[in-house]
């Protein structure tokens, strides 16, 4: 198997949910994904689905305080416990693919630093494990790490927010 790091960005919707498909699928073929949502805090479809499911391929975590517009105390501890959270996956034998979902929202909102993210995507090349990155802006810097770069945009996207769709 060789390690691929991929990206899901952009400004419109269904980066989640394309990671979270990832995940699908490969639970589907017997391989363990850890997702670690950086930022979320609300309950959402998918988290209780997954945790329903109380699945050895598939788990997730939220370790964010909710949207962040502005970086405090509660953001930071969030993120500072999402990194640990990842390296904690990348450091399980078993674990194939790790997702950082909003990870970089996370460092929009100077919650997480580049660095911490290069050495997670270092650390998941040098475990031979898959690493999928969501979030708004991702910075240029590290496009040439990622082998699939997938940006998302809306052509019409109202404003609503219904259950089973946006969450």
């Amino acid at each position: 198997m060789s390690p691929r790091v991929i990206f899901y960005i952009g400004p419109g919707k269904g980066k989640t949910t394309a990671a979270i498909g990832l995940a699908v699928r490969a639970a589907g073929n017997n391989l363990q994904t850890r997702i670690v949502q950086f930022i979320k805090a609300q309950e959402t479809g998918e988290v209780t689905f997954i945790q329903s499911l109380k699945s050895e391929y598939i788990q997730i975590i939220q370790t964010g305080a909710g949207f962040c517009f502005e970086k405090n105390e509660d953001h930071k501890e969030g993120a500072i416990f999402g990194i640990s959270k990842a390296e904690d996956a990348l450091a399980m034998p078993k674990t194939s693919i790790l997702v950082l979902d909003e990870v970089f929202d996370a460092l929009f909102c100077g919650l997480v630093t580049t660095q911490q993210i290069l050495g997670l995507i270092t650390k998941a090349k040098a475990n031979r494990k898959h690493i999928v990155l969501t979030g708004h802006n991702a910075p240029v810097e590290l496009f040439p790490l990622a082998d699939v770069i997938t940006f998302f945009t809306s052509i019409r996207h109202d404003i609503l927010c219904d259950k089973g769709i946006e969450f």
